[in-house]
């Protein structure tokens, strides 16, 4: 109750937001999840052309680290371009910095 007064929501208004907050939020999770996904074919292809760095280490023994390392690079692609998406919808503006460091 003290949140909604300070916030001057009331407790529907409060439950809208946050619904929409969820959302959005299963959105992205099933689409960077769905974009993340990492086929056997992706793998082998990847060792073939990255054989130098995996000199004498068979491609069952490098597996994990390659699917590890490939969905990590399609997440941050996915990330990249959903954002890129939404910049392109609305004006963006940044009110206040709050990295480390930042004032």
């Amino acid at each position: 109750q003290v949140f909604l007064r300070a916030s001057d929501l009331t407790e529907e208004e409060l439950l809208v937001v946050l619904r929409r907050m969820l959302r959005v939020q299963r959105f992205l999770d099933s689409r960077v999840r769905f974009a993340s996904q990492v086929k056997s074919g992706e793998i082998e292809a990847y060792y073939k052309s990255h054989a130098d760095e995996f000199t004498g280490r068979k491609l069952e023994a490098v597996r994990d680290a390659i699917k590890t390392h490939l969905s990590k690079k399609k997440t941050e692609s996915e990330v990249k371009q959903v954002v890129a998406e939404l910049r392109s919808r609305a004006d963006i503006r940044i009110l206040e910095d709050f990295s480390m460091g930042g004032s």
